[in-house]
């Protein structure tokens, strides 16, 4: 990340908003044992999400 983006003030889990630092993740989860997820990254232009399809599409894909 360079200086030019702030990190980010809240993040998404299970569809609520909450501070990154609450964002954790068990190390003897399915998430990280099993290999379960997926990851995909946003950007947001004007509070609006640059190439929604595409992201949309590639979760689908990768699910």
């Amino acid at each position: 990340m360079n200086a030019t983006h702030a990190l980010p003030t809240v993040v998404s889990r299970n569809g609520a908003l909450i501070p990154p630092q609450a964002a954790t993740v068990s190390v003897l989860g399915n998430t990280l044992y099993g290999a379960y997820g997926v990851y995909e990254s946003i950007q947001l232009w004007n509070g609006c999400i640059f190439h929604l399809a595409d992201h949309l599409e590639r979760l689908a894909h990768s699910a």
